[in-house]
């Protein structure tokens, strides 16, 4: 596979971690292919369509959210399958504060992924995580956000 292709998918990956983490519908979207394949594992999205509408419903704009997550993909292994398709893991560090619950999660994963080549740029086909293990804990009183 070409080093310019692989470059391309990762930006692709980065750009989708981004977009959930800002919760930005439009720009998750698109990230993936119509009909696009997800599975978070129980009560997850199937579909790019779902997920983004989660975050058209409650938007980002003032950070003043319930949610603050933060997406580190690690360790990508990107091998293409055809002229147009392509396959690629990764290994997710995944942060998220709770301000509801006053919880802090620290999650780590993997994702299995296919992507589709379409009109020259690279999308997301199916979006596989597993999560190998999370620890949830309350965070210290007097914890303020910035």
């Amino acid at each position: 596979m070409s080093t310019d292709h692989v470059e391309a998918i990762k930006r692709l990956k980065h750009r989708y971690f981004h977009s959930v983490d800002s919760k930005d519908a439009v720009e998750l979207r698109g990230c993936f292919v119509a009909g696009a394949h997800l599975d978070y594992g129980p009560g997850g999205p199937s579909s790019a369509d779902a997920m983004a509408a989660a975050y058209e419903i409650a938007p980002d704009a003032d950070r003043n959210v319930a949610n603050i997550d933060t997406h580190l993909g690690l360790h990508p292994e990107i091998d293409l399958v055809g002229e147009a398709e392509a396959k690629g893991s990764w290994v997710l560090q995944f942060r998220r504060i709770d301000r509801v619950a006053n919880t802090e999660m620290v999650m780590i994963g993997s994702y299995d992924d296919r992507y589709a080549l379409v009109d020259g740029e690279w999308k997301i086909a199916s979006c596989i995580f597993r999560s190998t293990w999370a620890r949830i804990a309350p965070l210290p009183d007097g914890t303020v956000f910035i």
